[in-house]
């Protein structure tokens, strides 16, 4: 696992976040995808997190665009495929089958020659250390 420094807390983090998360939780125990609408109150601490991690998420391992919506290229060889299920089970991180895709994406636009291993190591660190620790680079 490739450590990630825990950045402070956005000074509001706690009247604007946790408060009201906190109140809502002890409210609606077990809320419903419906209850949670209008409830994303982390996303109010985006821009600051954004900031402090210099737009890589530490929870998805890549850089965090203002928008999104790419879209996977071509698949991997089997050898390939194979080496990147692989790791994502390792390390649990096929919870969120867009992330997985989002993660499998940066790595086939590097295999595929859109853009640079030094592109990949500035937008998506973290896969492109791990493509250096399998030797896959």
């Amino acid at each position: 696992m490739i450590p990630v420094a825990a950045q402070p807390e956005p000074s509001h983090f706690s009247k604007q976040v946790r408060n009201p998360g906190q109140q809502f939780l002890s409210k609606v125990q077990k809320p419903t995808s419906q209850q949670w609408r209008g409830k994303e109150y982390w996303q109010r601490a985006l821009p600051d997190m954004r900031i402090a991690y210099n737009s890589i998420c530490a929870y998805s391992a890549f850089w965090i665009p203002h928008s999104t919506g790419n879209q996977p290229k071509p698949a991997l060889s089997s050898n390939q495929k194979d080496k990147l299920w692989e790791t994502i089970k390792h390390l649990k991180l096929n919870d969120d089958e867009d992330l997985v895709i989002e993660r499998q994406t940066w790595y086939l636009n590097y295999l595929n020659k859109e853009i640079s291993f030094e592109h990949l190591k500035k937008k998506a660190p973290f896969i492109a250390l791990e493509a250096e620790r399998q030797n896959l680079v």
